[in-house]
């Protein structure tokens, strides 16, 4: 199984200077969807993908089904997971109305072999709304929240973690 990670920087090329980036810039979009499909992995986890309409735009170009979540409290870091149409892949939890998430999180469950496989894309907070200290205890508490989100729990959690490893 090949699991591929990116954030996109809402496909601007770079991240974008306010926290409310225009729609995807096409011909990155479509730059980064034919690495994507090059490197053909049976799921695909982005992180900030500002909107469901730039979600759906990137489903359509990559032929794949997908999940989308917004940011919580950012609205336009949201997280999109990907698969292969077909493909056993189904979401099993995001982040809940109620918890003290900044951006995104959503655990899929794919099926592939003999046994369930849950991934985790997430997109942590950084230092840049929140200064260094609070993201630091936000990222602890948010991966608190994942971890205990699933009683088994997620295998693997990836993504933009916004810290040095």
């Amino acid at each position: 199984m090949t699991i591929l990670t990116h954030n996109t920087f809402w496909f601007q090329g770079a991240p974008y200077a306010e926290d409310t980036p225009p729609g995807p810039d096409g011909g990155i979009l479509r730059r980064l969807v034919s690495l994507y499909n090059q490197a053909a992995p049976d799921i695909l986890c982005l992180q900030e993908l500002q909107s469901p309409e730039t979600f759906e735009i990137v489903c359509a170009h990559l032929k794949r089904e997908g999940c989308f979540c917004p940011g919580r409290e950012l609205t336009p870091y949201g997280a999109g997971s990907f698969w292969a149409t077909g493909k056993c892949v189904a979401l099993v939890d995001a982040w809940s109305s109620g918890s003290g998430v900044q951006r995104a999180w959503q655990i899929v469950e794919a099926s592939f072999g003999k046994q369930p496989l849950r991934v985790c894309n997430v997109h942590l907070p950084s230092g840049r709304q929140l200064g260094s200290c609070k993201a630091a205890r936000q990222r602890i508490g948010e991966l608190d929240e994942i971890l205990r989100s699933c009683p088994d729990g997620p295998e693997v959690v990836l993504g933009d973690f916004n810290e040095y490893p």
